[in-house]
């Protein structure tokens, strides 16, 4: 989950004042280190791995998948966080469950 805060101010303008808000988002953290970036780094370099093994192109990948491969390439370099319906899509495209593509993150 993101947290959002939010900044107002307040200018004033020939009599009139007009209230500005400025959202900012921060990135989520987590309590121990950056544990939610290390396991999707570790997940992209295992979905690297099994495509390269396949002598898959990101291209193939996206095609068989059914996933764009921009998104292919954001989860290999741990850009993006893969959800519950996509991982049974890859594990599936891979011949594997969703238990086994998972194992030893």
């Amino acid at each position: 989950m993101t947290a959002i805060s939010s900044k107002y101010s307040i200018l004033t303008r020939n009599g009139r004042s007009v209230v500005y808000s400025t959202i900012y988002r921060r990135k989520p953290t987590a309590i121990i280190g950056d544990v939610s970036s290390d396991i999707c780094v570790q997940f992209g370099n295992r979905l690297r791995t099994l495509r390269k093994q396949r002598g898959w192109t990101q291209v193939y990948m996206s095609e068989h998948v059914g996933l764009d491969r921009s998104f292919i390439s954001d989860l290999e370099n741990g850009k993006k966080e893969v959800c519950i319906r996509n991982l049974e899509l890859l594990a599936k495209a891979f011949g594997l469950t969703v238990a086994q593509i998972l194992a030893h993150l």
